[in-house]
């Protein structure tokens, strides 16, 4: 488990299966959100075309993967993901 420089892991640990359904939830419950969210996509898309759409990327913190069909839009793609959480 990912242990902060404070020694803190409380917010890695609060994340339990229950809330990290409710913050994939979170980013779909209204249309301004899903607003957010398409912004937050497209951003990250042009900052791949940006970097010369690379084979390889990192997501972190990569929460309930969220950009995940994006970043996995291209097939030769490999995709690693990590987060402090283990239930997210």
């Amino acid at each position: 488990m990912y242990t902060g420089a404070d020694g803190d892991t409380a917010v890695a640990a609060c994340y339990d299966e229950r809330r990290a359904a409710a913050y994939a939830r979170w980013h779909h419950r209204n249309w301004a959100r899903r607003l957010s969210s398409w912004r937050e996509v497209s951003l990250a898309r042009r900052a791949l075309r940006s970097a010369g759409d690379p084979d390889s990327v990192l997501d972190m913190p990569c929460g309930t993967g969220r950009f995940w069909p994006m970043l996995a839009g291209t097939p030769a793609r490999r995709l690693l993901a990590g987060d402090a959480s283990p239930a997210i």
